[in-house]
């Protein structure tokens, strides 16, 4: 109890001290930094409380298998990216040896399978400071299917033989002394043992102190596809000249390993290969023969940059870099493949997929979206639907909000989706009450419609309980992207799902994605706008509410009506600073806190250039491809504002209209999001609003907004809703 006590208030300590200190900066950068720390702090919890609640589940055999099918490249793939980054400050190499003959889709509980392997792995890069750590995947053929078999060795501190008869009890280490600096629980090699033995399997450990260790996990698994995992196109066009120098390049310790690589490799992938010893056997070897294909690493290439070059110009140079290696104008005719270099990506640069820019997924994986579907999210927590929604948004899933049992009731009743996330712990109806009484309506929707339980007690035997009360599935809070990958792809109807290949997806970005402007800070715009798409989207809302703005301010300033005009620069500031504008942002700023000092001497001066710098840069943004494509597309949702500032002209309210703007200030009121709630107000007096215009109304909702008033500003707003409703 002592340890876990230690292990848990220790990441405790950095979330609570990081916030604390977040909470008084105002340096961007800085504050993205100590939310980093956060986010990795809280990782390290919750995989701490993961582990203590599985190891319970295990012990008491409640934990049930959840078989799907997969592609062992992907595991595998995203088990040497994790190692990757591990081992990025240690001096380790990480040698994989990967059976390219392995079927690639295989039927298991992949997610226990990918943890087995990662506690593994964990394990060897704790107690390995120099030399390296091995990944070997193969597998052997039965009358059931395969036998899987990943192998992890490491050159670390080993153990002595009596100590393995207690290594995979839970709740310690095997010398505290020696591995107390390392942390931890000790229960990931426990549990690795138990969940191996409910799938199984085994696992195994050869060690010797000093020496290092080999464990070896065993898992039988169906074949669902039995082409192997790693085709080339066509083998007998290829020839490869390899020449990679172990002496020079391998850590002492590693050398025999990549020798085995290597060896292995050139068994796997079946193609005439010539390998070189050094650098002369290499041009004699080149002189004779022409080869479509040589491989190389950075340490050959610097051997005879001149000569390498040369060859870049006649054949395909293939150069084997460090993943921190920058790309550098020396390699431009070469494809650089980071390291680790094994068989998969081998297949993929000579199959001529492997992309240097997004070199963590050299096989092509496919990726969906599934633009016709449609989900309810039931949670009474507006951040938690967010967070849902915006997970969600990546998939171009449309998503409908219900913040109580009750409301996920009326909205079941009044349209048909195609699945739902349910929130547990709700006040007044829970949501297994909820799902009770979706169950029970009559009409064969309400019984077959997929209900998702969503939970942060993930305690032993949820699953069960969840899917006897109803629920057609289960996902633990918070939510991994992974995860909830998996379960669209079980509870999405196939045929609203469209799958494209990643690179094709990063090719068609490319044509639209360009945004040319200094005046604009891409990177702060998306971090403000929660991503790409709701930039571009918003940068497409700046040019269409650009002429309006502009003219209200100029009317602003010619009348001298400064209180007014505050507010109005004021929300300028904030529009442009959520764009990544920031020049501009920081001179709305200037002319807000000068008219809020009374210097509006200050204004007079800076009032038409601030302006002018505003125009220039929507002008900018209207000849900018993707924002173009935005306001073509423009489905109406926004009803089109006349360009006259007289009230008489302006356009009425729809009730559409007001619901959708009064939504999205509750959610903002909700989050206490100040400028957003500003803009929502702004939004509304372009507009009459029943048989007027309502500005002393908006005025009044404006300043109890900037007085942090803000639940007094939406009682106000839903008097002028009911205004509306009732014909006034």
């Amino acid at each position: 109890m002592a340890n876990i006590s230690h292990e848990i208030r220790t990441p405790l300590n950095t979330i609570y001290g990081m916030s604390e200190m977040a909470q008084k900066q105002t340096d961007l950068n800085v504050i993205k930094e100590e939310i980093y720390n956060i986010q990795v702090a809280s990782k390290k919890l919750m995989s701490m409380v993961n582990d203590i609640l599985d190891f319970s589940e295990l012990q008491a055999g409640e934990m049930d298998l959840e078989e799907e099918v997969y592609n062992i490249s992907s595991t595998i793939n995203d088990v040497i990216n994790m190692t990757m980054a591990a081992v990025a400050e240690k001096d380790l190499d990480v040698v994989v040896d990967f059976d390219t003959s392995i079927p690639a889709l295989l039927e298991g509980d992949e997610k226990k399978i990918r943890r087995i392997i990662m506690n593994m792995v964990s394990n060897a890069v704790k107690f390995t400071h120099s030399g390296y750590i091995g990944i070997k995947v193969s597998g052997r053929r039965e009358s059931y299917g395969i036998n899987l078999s990943v192998s992890i060795t490491d050159t670390g501190i080993g153990m002595r033989e009596n100590y393995m008869e207690n290594l995979f009890t839970g709740f310690g280490q095997l010398d505290t002394r020696r591995n107390r600096q390392e942390g931890g629980v000790g229960l990931g090699l426990a549990i690795s043992n138990l969940l191996a033995k409910k799938l199984g399997g085994v696992i195994t450990v050869n060690s010797k102190e000093g020496k290092g260790s080999v464990f070896t996990f065993v898992v039988p698994q169906k074949i669902v596809k039995d082409q192997p995992v790693a085709v080339l196109n066509n083998p007998e066009e290829i020839s490869i000249a390899c020449y990679f120098n172990v002496e020079r390049q391998a850590r002492p310790g590693s050398r025999d390993a990549f020798t085995a690589q290597i060896e292995n490799m050139v068994k796997n992938i079946p193609v005439s290969w010539q390998l070189c010893k050094n650098l002369d056997e290499m041009k004699r070897r080149m002189k004779g023969k022409r080869y479509t294909h040589v491989f190389i690493t950075d340490v050959e290439y610097e051997e005879d940059p001149k000569y390498f070059d040369a060859i870049a110009l006649r054949t395909k140079l293939m150069i084997s870099v460090p993943r921190n290696a920058k790309i550098d104008r020396k390699y431009e005719n070469a494809l650089l493949m980071y390291r680790p270099v094994y068989s998969l990506s081998v297949v993929a640069a000579l199959n001529e997929e492997y992309d240097s820019e997004h070199a963590e997924k050299p096989i092509k994986s496919k990726r969906f979206s599934a633009p016709s579907a449609h989900v309810l999210v039931v949670d009474d927590n507006v951040m938690n639907i967010r967070v849902i929604e915006n997970i969600l948004s990546q998939f171009k899933i449309s998503v409908t909000k219900a913040l109580s049992g009750s409301e996920a009731l009326e909205k079941v009743e009044s349209m048909d989706f195609d699945f739902i996330f349910m929130d547990h712990m709700m006040p007044d109806m829970d949501g297994v009450e909820t799902t009770h009484r979706i169950r029970e309506k009559v009409g064969s929707y309400y019984q077959r419609v997929p209900i998702i339980a969503l939970t942060a007690n993930a305690v032993a035997g949820s699953r069960k309980l969840f899917l006897s009360e109803g629920f057609s599935d289960f996902l633990e809070k918070p939510v991994e992207l992974s995860v909830l990958e998996r379960v669209l792809r079980r509870t999405l109807p196939p045929e609203k799902m469209i799958f494209e290949d990643a690179e094709d997806t990063m090719k068609q970005q490319e044509t639209t994605d360009s945004l040319e402007l200094t005046d604009i800070d891409k990177e702060t715009g998306m971090l403000y706008c929660g991503g790409e798409e709701g930039f571009y989207m918003i940068l497409a809302e700046c040019v269409l509410n650009y002429e309006e703005n502009a003219a209200l301010l100029s009317e602003l300033f010619q009348n001298k009506d400064w209180e007014n005009y505050i507010i109005k620069i004021h929300a300028l500031k904030s529009t442009m600073k959520s764009i990544g504008a920031m020049h501009l942002s920081d001179r709305a700023r200037e002319l807000e806190f000068a008219g809020k000092e009374g210097r509006f001497d200050i204004i007079l001066k800076n009032h038409d250039s601030v302006l002018s710098e505003y125009e220039s840069l929507m002008e900018q943004l209207k000849k900018q491809e993707r924002v173009n494509i935005i306001l073509a597309n423009d489905s109406g949702d926004v009803v089109a504002v006349s360009e006259s500032t007289d009230a008489s002209e302006k356009m009425s309210l729809t009730m559409e209209n007001f619901d959708a703007l009064y939504a999205k200030f509750e959610d903002a009121m909700y989050s206490l999001r100040k400028d957003e709630m500003l803009a929502i107000v702004d939004e509304l007096s372009r507009y009459k609003i029943g048989k007027d215009t309502k500005k002393s109304e908006l005025d009044k909702i404006r300043r109890k907004i900037n007085q942090d008033d803000y639940f007094a500003a939406g009682s106000d707003l839903e008097v002028l809703r009911n205004d509306l409703k009732g014909g006034n």
